[in-house]
């Protein structure tokens, strides 16, 4: 039988579309549940279309299946260099989530003592506002906030000083 013609030697109804060379003679398998069903048995599997290539003469089946066993680790070893640079990725992804959530830490410890200090200086704003509207027709004030002091400096068109 020519090998595009060939059946699948698993199932028998399927035309073979692989061949694996893990035996000699190779197994031709169609690509349903019949090639997962022959990779799950024990033993080093590497397929190939059946008409990707000539099969090897059985005296050359052992270097040929040496080379492809080869081969396969030399995918795998390129494989899990991928893998490694997922699992970088996933660390670089995890150190940028520290440091923002740092940054949020430092924020808000920032925005909290802004806060207090702006509370603060509204306060005293306040209290000066309060302080010089009371005293505001008095010659001789007296304040007790010294923002107080600087809003009635401010007011003097006498004074031309810069505060």
């Amino acid at each position: 039988m020519a090998e595009g013609n060939a059946m699948c030697q698993a199932c028998g109804v399927n035309t073979a579309e692989l061949v694996c060379f893990c035996n000699f003679p190779l197994a031709m398998l169609c690509q349903s549940q019949c090639v997962q069903k022959h990779k799950n048995q024990p033993g080093f599997h590497f397929e190939l279309p059946i008409t990707s290539s000539s099969f090897p003469p059985k005296e050359h089946f052992p270097a040929c299946q040496n080379w492809l066993f080869n081969l396969s680790r030399a995918q795998q070893a390129l494989r899990k260099s991928l893998t490694s640079l997922e699992a970088f990725e996933a660390e670089i992804a995890a150190a940028f989530e520290y440091a923002v959530s740092q940054i949020e830490t430092i924020k808000a410890e920032y925005l909290a003592a802004f806060q207090t200090l702006k509370t603060s200086v509204a306060g005293m704003v306040e209290a000066a506002i309060w302080e010089t509207t009371a005293q505001a027709l008095t010659c001789e004030p007296q304040f007790t906030q010294s923002l107080s002091e600087w809003v009635w400096r401010s007011a003097d068109p006498a004074n031309q000083g810069d505060f």
